[in-house]
């Protein structure tokens, strides 16, 4: 069933583009070019080309084949969608598009947007959390490919059971382990995540990275009253009566993208903090 399980993401991402559909009819194309942002970045190149990469290592297969034309079918439609914001660009990728045997080209504005499976759009979004969770720990510690750790993921395994590949390559994971329990003896070195009331997650970690960690974490109640104080000075300087009329436009964006710095310093700490009580 892991063969099946990246083109699932396809029909309800395609709702994205239903909404950029809506909101084009009411003028309101912020919104529409937004929404065409977030399924070609995000949903789209961050999430369904990584799961199919796995597949196209075989690439004379029916499942690679599948996987051809779902990219077809996502390109057809964004441009088809983009064209009325850059047409001459869209125009001359569009025509580039394979077709499906014994179809036409289209040429017009989408339509039919609206296949979206709410059920199916939770299961993901559920998945999807645990691809977070697991990139997040990785990160604060360090942990790398080359490092081949093991990830455990405790819950219904019934439910992730057909995700596990897609879990594996999104996360860059050498193994992940699905489990109802898990004994002490294999998580006995590892870091511990809840997502949700149902699922936890173990990693386990060398004992290199684990050091390295500690010694990080020693500091960062020093770190965290340092960023704390700058992050006041800063928020103190921008909300100045006098702030966004003097400051220049380039200045008020450095300001913000460091405020934006600061917090996810401080969230890092906080994330450490509470990963070290577990």
């Amino acid at each position: 069933m892991d063969k099946m399980a990246p083109d699932s993401l396809k029909p309800i991402k395609f709702d994205e583009l239903a909404v950029s559909k809506n909101s084009l009819q009411m003028y309101d194309f912020h919104v529409t070019t937004a929404s065409i942002k977030d399924f070609l970045y995000f949903n789209f190149c961050d999430v369904y080309l990584e799961t199919t990469k796995r597949v196209f290592k075989l690439p004379n297969t029916d499942n690679a084949a599948g996987h051809c034309w779902t990219l077809t079918t996502c390109l057809d439609t964004a441009l088809r969608v983009l064209a009325p914001f850059m047409p001459r660009l869209a125009q001359h990728l569009h025509k580039k598009l394979q077709v499906y045997p014994e179809e036409t080209r289209d040429l017009g504005f989408p339509q039919n947007l609206n296949w979206r499976d709410e059920t199916l759009e939770e299961h993901v979004t559920n998945v999807l959390e645990v691809v977070v969770a697991i990139r997040r720990m990785k990160k604060l510690f360090g942990i790398a490919a080359k490092h081949q750790a093991e990830v455990y993921i405790v819950g219904d395994t019934s439910f992730y059971e057909p995700f596990t590949a897609t879990i594996e390559d999104l996360t860059l994971s050498h193994k992940v382990i699905l489990t109802s329990q898990v004994e002490q003896s294999a998580v006995k070195d590892a870091i511990c995540d809840r997502v949700s009331t149902n699922t936890q997650i173990f990693i386990a970690v060398p004992s290199e990275l684990r050091n390295a960690f500690e010694v990080d974490l020693s500091k960062a109640e020093s770190k965290k009253t340092k960023l704390v104080k700058e992050l006041e000075k800063m928020n103190k300087m921008i909300s100045g009566d006098n702030y966004r009329v003097k400051a220049k436009p380039e200045a008020q964006q450095m300001h913000a993208k460091k405020i934006t710095m600061l917090q996810e310093k401080l969230a890092r700490i906080t994330y450490m903090q509470t990963m070290s009580k577990k």
